[in-house]
C-alpha cells in the first residue's frame, strides 16, 4: 500500500486522486479479503435455473414480469428436482440388483436428505464444576438434577381426622 499511494502526490487534480485513491483501496482488498466460498446448491439445480433465478432477481421492480419467470423456475425446479429422483431410484434398482447394499443405503441416504450423524459430546458438568464424561457418570447426573427439579421441601400435611 506504501507505495501505491506514492501516486497520489503526483496528481493534481482532486477527482483523479480519489478515483486513484478508490483503485488503490480496492486492489488492496481483493489481495487481503478472502472470497467467500460459492455456495453449494441443491444437487437437483442446473445452470438453466439458476440462470432464471438471476433474472428474476433482475425484475423485481416488475411485478407481472417476476410473476411469470417466478412461475417458471418452479415449474423448472419441479421437473428437476423429478428428474433427479427418478434416477436415483433407478440407481437404486441397479445397486439392488447386483446387490450393492452400501450403495443402495447411500442413496437412500442423499434422497431422504440424512447427513451423516455428527458425534455428540454427551458430557455435561457435575455439581462441583469437573466435566463428566463417562456414560454413567453422565446419566447419574441427569437423575440428580431430574430429582432437584421435582422434589418438593414442603412439610408434609397429615390429614386431620375428625
Amino acid at each position: 500500500m506504501q507505495n501505491k499511494f506514492e501516486i497520489l502526490e503526483q496528481v493534481t487534480i482532486a477527482e483523479e486522486k480519489w478515483s486513484q485513491l478508490k483503485e488503490c483501496i480496492q486492489d488492496t482488498l481483493e489481495e487481503h479479503v478472502p472470497k467467500r466460498p460459492k455456495k453449494e446448491h441443491k444437487k437437483c439445480m442446473t445452470q438453466n435455473i439458476l440462470d432464471l433465478m438471476d433474472e428474476r432477481r433482475k425484475v423485481k421492480n416488475n411485478p407481472n414480469l417476476y410473476q411469470s419467470l417466478n412461475k417458471r423456475v418452479r415449474k423448472e425446479c419441479h421437473e428437476a428436482k423429478e428428474e433427479w429422483l427418478n434416477k436415483k431410484c433407478d440407481n437404486i434398482e441397479a445397486c439392488s440388483i447386483s446387490k450393492c447394499s452400501k450403495e443402495i443405503y447411500e442413496e437412500i441416504n442423499e434422497i431422504s436428505g440424512k447427513r451423516k450423524s455428527c458425534p455428540q459430546s454427551g458430557c455435561i458438568t457435575a455439581k462441583d464444576g469437573r466435566m463428566l464424561n463417562d456414560r454413567t457418570d453422565v446419566l447419574n447426573r441427569w437423575a440428580d438434577h431430574i430429582k432437584e427439579l421435582f422434589e418438593d421441601d414442603r412439610e408434609e400435611e397429615k390429614p386431620e381426622i375428625q
